[in-house]
């Protein structure tokens, strides 16, 4: 996760490691609900992207 952008890490791990909720998120963070989830999909799809790209690098 350290390849992401603060951000994205920030909110990734409340979210995956601390089980916060939406409107948890959103007032540790200061974000509308709706910015809470377009980050989250965010970031989830860069660390997808970046999971790939390792693991196309290690199996080429």
């Amino acid at each position: 996760m350290s390849c992401l952008p603060e951000q994205y890490r920030s909110i990734l791990y409340l979210r995956e490691f601390e089980s916060f909720s939406y409107s948890e998120i959103q007032e540790a963070l200061d974000l509308s609900e709706n910015q809470v989830k377009v980050t989250l999909h965010r970031a989830r799809k860069k660390l997808t992207q970046l999971a790939d790209e390792h693991w196309r690098e290690k199996h080429d």
